[in-house]
């Protein structure tokens, strides 16, 4: 007998089930759907198949279809109360690009979980109601480092799903919705919008009404897009700074100056004729081992001029005249530099500065002109100059780096004056809110970020882009 002729010679129920392939702790990375031919007496499977995203589609809006649930003396589908979730969080008007880039995914989401059904309509109501974690907790208690799994969603929000595993999972794929819709819109801002009483700001990413705009960053984010002071003015400000002092080349100056010559001989090496090479390979990888060992730039200087094997021109025009450029760079910071390479040369010579000229040169540092609050920015700057070192290192985690990354933060916030800014982590989905509050002078602002900033134990990313203008910030 055939498969056709047995189904239809006893009763039988067609179910379509999720099937999870793949799976890790905190992310679905694939879902197949079967269909499924069962045995309605004895339950057994008769047929199976696996669907595609085609013949999917609708046998899923059927199911929903036919399992609407029921919210006061109306019946929506699953669909419907995420459309209308959506809409209440004013993702919806006049957004063209809502249902590919907005509803669609997140329905597929829900759709990729078992859901409970009897409570899921209480979905409506987490979006208005004030008695969430992101308000009470988060935003309540600006400084303190939470979870946005652990901490801030709300009970009720896990309540709707079978597992919490599953409310991660969901979670999970629409915080990494980040599209255009007309404004861009960035991870993590459609799910904290949709999992409490914020929705999408006029200005600012979100709102929540009676305490204003909030502004998402996640990991990695700049300032929003500056005026370009320290794109192009850092460098020649800083320099002026320099100008007429006694200056000494640092470790890290010292070091690329070695990389650069060495790079330079072995050049020499490669462009020689063959049988040259055979000749001058060894003499000249002796000379280079010997820089790599030199402690200060004179006695580089004194290498090469004292070497015989490398020739009077090549030695004039491709070596000496490198490092002729370099003593240039010790006594100032030379035209062509960009801000990185400008802030590193500044607060990591061994210049001997004072507060002042500290303070002067961390101020030139700022994104934006903020000609308004200048003298509140160098109160504070000579603050931080006197409490803490700001030279000497200058990586992602060091004083300085954090102290610019906080006056980026305030020059930033006085401009489009967002109560709150909110950083994130993509990666662990920790999450903290700095408040600014009316009537707190500028230089209050950047004590308090640069505190923050060094307890978070930020990451800073010096490279001011081409686009934004501004560094870049990141926390754990």
């Amino acid at each position: 007998m055939d498969l056709y002729s047995e189904i239809h010679q006893q009763p039988v129920r067609f179910e379509v089930m999720p099937v999870q392939t793949h799976r890790t702790d905190d992310k679905l990375l694939q879902e197949a759907y079967m269909l499924s031919i069962l045995d309605q007496d004895t339950n057994n499977i008769i047929y199976t198949t696996e669907l595609n995203e085609e013949e999917l589609g609708p046998v899923t809006k059927s199911l929903d279809s036919n399992q609407k649930i029921t919210i006061g003396k109306s019946k929506y589908t699953v669909s419907e109360i995420i459309d209308k979730c959506l809409e209440i969080d004013k993702w919806k008007t006049g957004n063209s690009k809502y249902e590919p880039e907005i509803l669609d995914p997140i329905v597929k989401a829900f759709n990729s979980v078992d859901l409970n059904r009897e409570l899921f309509g209480n979905l409506i109501d987490i979006q208005t109601d004030p008695n969430n974690p992101i308000r009470n907790l988060l935003l309540a208690q600006p400084g303190q480092v939470f979870n946005y799994f652990e901490d801030l969603i709300p009970d009720k929000v896990y309540a709707l799903f079978a597992t919490k595993q599953d409310a991660i999972n969901v979670i999970n794929q629409i915080w990494m919705r980040d599209t255009k819709i007309g404004v861009s819109v960035g991870k993590g801002e459609i799910a904290i919008a949709f999992f409490s009483d914020g929705f999408k700001g006029a200005k600012g990413d979100l709102q929540y009404n009676g305490l204003g705009e909030v502004e998402l960053k996640g990991t990695g984010a700049r300032m929003g897009s500056s005026d370009g002071y320290a794109l192009i003015r850092t460098p020649e400000n800083l320099n002026k700074i320099l100008n007429d002092r006694e200056i000494t080349i640092s470790d890290w100056q010292l070091e690329k100056i070695k990389e650069t010559i060495i790079l330079a001989i072995r050049e020499i090496v490669t462009k020689t004729a063959k049988d040259d090479v055979r000749t001058y390979a060894g003499e000249l990888e002796a000379l280079a081992s010997n820089i790599s060992m030199d402690t200060n730039i004179d006695d580089i200087i004194q290498e090469i001029e004292s070497s015989n094997i490398i020739p009077s021109q090549l030695r004039k025009n491709k070596i000496l005249s490198k490092l002729t450029n370099y003593k240039k760079f010790a006594t100032k910071i030379p035209k062509g530099l960009d801000f990185k390479e400008s802030v590193m040369g500044f607060f990591g010579g061994d210049y001997q500065f004072t507060i002042e000229e500290i303070a002067e040169g961390l101020l030139e540092c700022r994104q934006y002109k903020s000609s308004n609050i200048l003298a509140e920015l160098k109160t504070g700057c000579i603050q931080l100059a006197s409490s803490v070192n700001l030279t000497g290192d200058v990586g992602p985690n060091s004083n300085v780096a954090r102290a610019i990354a906080a006056l980026h933060v305030v020059c930033y916030q006085r401009k489009e004056g967002f109560p709150y800014i909110v950083y994130m982590s993509d990666k662990t989905k920790n999450m903290v809110a700095l408040e600014f509050v009316d009537g707190v002078s500028a230089s209050e602002d950047l004590l308090m970020v640069y505190d923050a900033l060094t307890r978070l134990n930020a990451t800073i990313n010096l490279s001011v882009d081409s686009f934004m203008k501004s560094i870049g910030i990141s926390i754990d």
